[in-house]
């Protein structure tokens, strides 16, 4: 085996506790690895958003951070359901992550995905991610995701990452001139 950072991390491996398994497929190297043991970070990653915290909105009132119904988790105005539309809430990154939607979908036989949103590299790429896990069709429309402040770097690495393995990506408008064209009368 060649000399490189994963052979100079196993005496840091060994006395963590974790297990590596080597195995050679045509020639090349794949590893795998198996926590048996754990280590301690002294704190769970998410925490670090503040969850729960009280906090005064917007307007002066008094509010917690990602809590529901509060006013950082309402949906906005110009968004709003409509009376037929189902709303799920969520309380972490992926919209599957321990919610109805997957059993919603299936219930439905919805098996295409369009995803907008923010932030393209959390939320918008959890749910995408979660979405291929769960074999869904998924485009993500690119001039209808973002990130906060000047993140653009950020945004484009997450469509190329869902580019290369989780979905589609489209602009708005090449999206609706697509469903445009599939409504409109065949001339034939």
């Amino acid at each position: 085996m060649e000399s490189g950072p994963l052979h100079w991390t196993s005496p840091c491996r060994r006395s963590a506790n974790f297990r590596l398994s080597w195995r050679s497929v045509h020639g090349r190297l794949i590893v795998g690895v198996a926590l048996v043991g754990y280590i301690r970070f002294g704190r769970i990653k998410h925490r670090r958003l503040r969850v729960g915290e009280a906090i005064a909105a917007p307007d002066g009132t008094a509010s917690r951070i990602l809590i529901r119904d509060t006013w950082n988790t309402e949906i906005v105005p110009e968004l709003a359901p409509e009376p037929d539309d189902i709303v799920l809430y969520k309380h972490r990154y992926s919209g599957f992550y321990e919610t109805d939607l997957d059993s919603v979908l299936k219930r439905r036989s919805i098996k295409s995905l369009i995803f907008t949103g923010c932030t393209t590299s959390v939320c918008v790429e959890s749910t995408i991610r979660d979405a291929m896990f769960r074999d869904y069709t998924s485009l993500l429309l690119a001039d209808c995701t973002a990130e906060p402040g000047l993140a653009d770097i950020n945004h484009d690495a997450s469509l190329l990452a869902v580019q290369g393995g989780f979905g589609w990506v489209s602009q708005s408008a090449q999206f609706i001139a697509a469903l445009e064209m599939k409504r409109a009368p065949s001339l034939a």
